[in-house]
């Protein structure tokens, strides 16, 4: 079928033309099951052992590529994996069941490995429950081995778009990042792991596409739309001319955005915005750097916790060297936002986007959150780090951190530790109750964030991630302009800066009106870093003033989003990224 569109929830931009390349995945249902004879278990057994000594192998390979490559984050995720592997139960408990019940090698490792994630799960531990995400995808590389499955990611041809139903941390971590041209998902949400790690990579990314695997074939033409959220299967010549042409466009305006690198984030009439980019590991400060961050407006530090709690050395290795490579500018390290879609520890709950989460789980597992600003203490020592509380619903959840962190502060004196005594607190403002307590907040802290991702779903009610509703999913809502106006009032007038960290800061339609809001600080993937500061540049804050003031009385988003894109083109010249970003 020519044109054939499916649509998905957009993770990362960018239009990619290419070949697809299926990666099926791994399906409960296709694994065998059978008895034994007597005179087979032994050579089960051997099986069995060898599919895990393999699967150890190439972590061990793959540990040592990544840390080649300066990834420690990746690095240490098939370090852990491997030390999984090394403990001696999973092959004890194995052996046993095959001699005692007769069965098979791929039955048994199920079985097995279920009851130990039933202990993990009950386990008080956040740190021992986080095994339980690793463990069934080291099982998964092993049943791979026993059914014959080869593991195709790490020999993908250049230049394809690599589809699949999901895939796991492990094979995330495989993807060779410059082989691939975009990737497409049938599962996974715009906030998962990994959609993050996906971002890296540079390319388009689109998830949750229902019936994807129901239309695709190996070899396919498509067009990877990660503006839009869609794929196109069998494009036709005018289709594809059109997409073309797109592409061109990009990178002609990419060419462009260069000569705004070393220019200083400021609007025509001379108001400044601190421009600032987020990050989810260590490696990406570099990307930061090239072009010319100001600061770290956000370390996602949850995607550093891996199968348990990094030591306060692991930890403040990590937060000190972002903070020297950044500075003199600052580096603002949210605590772990652990829970819901960010790498959930391995608990079962109805909706966990209500549930245990950052601040309000950090706080029942203090020694998590102890160690954690410990570590961030001591990195702050030239002056120049942040911390920043997640997921704040209460007053007294600031309260209760500022007094640990008081604590610590002794603690640290006591043991002759330097750090920086006047270190600022703030707080990510994501939920209508922070929001709506804003003025109170702002009593407590130096600082705000708008974290305008959860806020958006939080205060329409709306899933991102479920495609049946995801178009609903708007922060140019007028209900939704209203609460950051009231957050920028209520923190200017505590003496506190507000900035944005959410994907609004980088929407084009969205940063007019931000700025004319009065925010400080915009703070973007690197990727965003040049054509943000080149759309600030085109600005002028005296007319993004009365812009903010009209659209907080419009009806809808639609509404905005078409009065937006006619006052970009005819009143700021910013034709060339507004057609970019409305394909």
């Amino acid at each position: 079928m020519k044109n054939k569109i499916l649509r998905g929830v957009k993770v990362a931009e960018g239009i990619e033309i290419g070949s697809i390349i299926i990666y099926p995945g791994y399906e409960n249902e296709v694994l065998p099951f059978y008895i034994l004879r007597e005179s087979d278990k032994q050579a089960e057994i051997h099986r069995l052992s060898t599919a895990i000594d393999s699967v150890k192998q190439e972590l061990k390979a793959l540990q040592s590529i990544f840390e080649k490559e300066n990834d420690p984050y990746s690095a240490r995720i098939f370090e852990v994996s491997y030390a999984l592997l090394e403990e001696p139960w999973l092959l004890e408990e194995a052996q046993k069941i095959i001699k005692n019940e007769n069965r098979n090698a791929e039955y048994v490792l199920q079985k097995v490995i279920a009851h130990k994630l039933r202990m993990f799960e009950r386990a008080s531990s956040v740190a021992v429950r986080q095994r339980g995400v690793l463990l069934e995808e080291v099982a998964r590389k092993i049943l791979k081995k026993l059914i014959g499955e080869s593991d195709t990611l790490a020999s993908i041809p250049e230049g394809k778009i690599l589809v699949a139903p999901f895939l796991s941390t492990f094979e995330v971590a495989q993807i060779p990042r410059n082989k691939i041209r975009g990737l497409a998902l049938s599962h996974g949400g715009m906030t998962s792991h990994l959609a993050i790690l996906a971002q890296t990579f540079d390319i388009p990314v689109v998830v949750g596409i229902k019936d994807l695997m129901r239309y695709v074939k190996d070899g396919q033409l498509a067009i990877l739309d990660g503006y839009k959220g869609l794929i196109i299967l069998e494009p036709d010549e005018s289709t594809l001319r059109a997409y073309e042409a797109k592409i061109k466009h990009y990178s002609q305006l990419h060419d462009k955005l260069v000569d705004v690198k070393d220019l200083p984030p400021v609007t025509i009439d001379g108001r400044n915005i601190e421009l600032c980019a987020n990050i989810n590991l260590p490696a990406e400060i570099k990307y930061a750097t090239e072009f010319n961050a100001e600061g770290i407006g956000l370390l996602r530090t949850e995607f550093i916790f891996l199968e348990d709690m990094l030591d306060e050395a692991q930890q403040f290795n990590i937060y000190s060297n972002i903070a020297d490579k950044i500075y003199p500018g600052s580096v603002i390290i949210r605590t772990f936002d652990i829970g819901a879609d960010k790498l959930a520890p391995y608990v079962r709950e109805d909706n966990p986007f209500l549930g245990w989460r950052a601040i309000r789980l950090l706080l029942k597992e203090k020694k998590l959150l102890r160690t954690q600003l410990r570590a961030i203490l001591r990195a702050s020592h030239k002056g120049n780090v942040k911390i920043m509380i997640p997921m704040v619903t209460t007053v007294e959840e600031v309260l209760e951190v500022k007094k640990l962190l008081n604590k610590i502060k002794r603690d640290l004196r006591n043991e002759n530790v330097e750090f920086d005594e006047n270190i600022d607190i703030g707080v990510m403002i994501e939920t209508p109750a922070s929001a709506i307590m804003a003025e109170v907040l702002a009593k407590e802290v130096e600082f705000f964030s708008i974290g305008t991702n959860d806020l958006t779903q939080y205060t329409m009610a709306v899933d991102r991630n479920n495609p049946y509703v995801s178009e609903l999913y708007d922060p140019l809502h007028p209900a939704l302009l209203r609460l950051v106006k009231n957050i920028i009032i209520a923190g200017h007038a505590a003496h506190s800066w507000v900035g944005v960290c959410g994907e609004m800061a980088h929407d084009p339609m969205a940063i007019p009106i931000l700025i004319g809001l009065g925010v400080d600080e915009l703070s973007v993937a690197p990727r965003f870093l040049l054509e943000t500061k080149e759309i600030i540049r085109h600005l002028s804050y005296k007319e993004t003033k009365a812009i903010s003031e009209k659209v907080l009385n419009m009806k809808n988003a639609i509404e905005v989003r078409k009065f937006m894109k006619k006052v970009l083109k005819e009143e700021f010249h910013l034709d060339s990224i507004i057609d970019l970003n409305s394909p």
